[in-house]
C-alpha cells in the first residue's frame, strides 16, 4: 500500500507541484485583494486536500479512460466488470477491502477543517459522492465498478471523521480547527477542489498522451 502510494506520488509529482503553484498564485492575489497577511495555514490544508484527491484519481486509474476516447475501437461493452452484489469473495479480497477504507480515510479527517460546520453527513455525502464519480467514471476505463467499493470507501470516510472528532476533543484542536470561516459561504463550492483535482489530473494525462504518441 505505502509502496503504491510512494509511486503514484512521484508519478503524479508536475501535477502536485503545478496544482500548488496554482494555488498560491490564487492566495496571493486573494490577500492583496483584502489588503491582509496570506493566509499560510488555510493555503496548506486546501492544497494538501486537492493533492489528496489527485492522488486517489491517480491512483484509481480514472484517467484511463483517455486512451478509449482516443482508441475506441479497443473499447468493449462487454469487457465492462459491474458487481452489485455485497461482501463478494470478502475472504479473498480482504487485502483490497482494506485498501479501499485506508484509501479514503484521510478524506474524514481532511474535508472538516475546510468547512466551518464540520458536520459527519456533510461529510460522508461528499465522500461517497465523490467515490460514486470514480466508480462512474471506471465504468468507461474498463476497471471493475464495485459496490463494495463504495461501501469500503465510506466506512474510510466514517473513520477519517471519527479520528477528526476525536482530535476535537484534544488540546491540538486549537492548530486543526477549520482555518477560515469564510472560505466557502456556499456549499456547492466546496466543489471546486475536486474539479480542481479532476482538471488538473486530466489535463496532465492528456498532454502525456499527445506527448508519448
Amino acid at each position: 500500500m505505502l509502496g503504491a502510494v510512494l509511486y503514484y506520488t512521484i508519478n503524479t509529482l508536475p501535477v502536485l507541484i503545478c496544482l500548488f503553484l496554482v494555488f498560491l498564485s490564487f492566495s496571493i492575489y486573494s490577500s492583496r485583494k483584502k489588503n491582509s497577511k496570506l493566509n499560510w495555514k488555510s493555503l496548506l490544508i486546501q492544497y494538501v486536500f486537492t493533492a489528496y484527491l489527485v492522488l486517489v484519481l491517480s491512483i484509481v486509474g480514472v484517467t484511463s479512460l483517455l486512451f478509449f476516447l482516443r482508441n475506441p475501437q479497443y473499447f468493449r461493452t462487454s469487457n465492462i466488470d459491474v458487481n452489485l452484489i455485497p461482501f463478494v469473495n470478502i475472504r479473498s479480497d480482504f487485502s483490497q477491502y482494506l485498501a479501499n477504507i485506508l484509501l479514503f480515510v484521510p478524506f474524514g479527517f481532511l474535508f472538516p477543517l475546510l468547512t466551518p460546520e464540520n458536520r459527519p453527513c456533510s461529510t460522508l455525502l461528499w465522500g461517497i459522492g465523490f467515490s460514486f464519480s470514480i466508480e462512474f467514471l471506471q465504468l468507461f476505463s474498463l476497471r471493475t465498478t464495485d459496490i463494495n467499493d463504495l461501501m469500503m470507501n465510506s466506512l474510510g470516510v466514517l473513520l477519517g471523521y471519527l479520528f477528526f472528532s476525536i482530535l476535537q476533543r484534544t488540546r491540538l484542536h486549537a492548530g486543526f480547527q477549520a482555518f477560515s470561516t469564510d472560505l466557502y459561504k456556499k456549499k456547492w463550492e466546496r466543489s471546486y477542489y475536486f474539479l480542481l483535482a479532476y482538471g488538473f489530473l486530466f489535463l496532465y494525462d492528456f498532454f502525456t498522451m499527445l506527448r508519448t504518441k
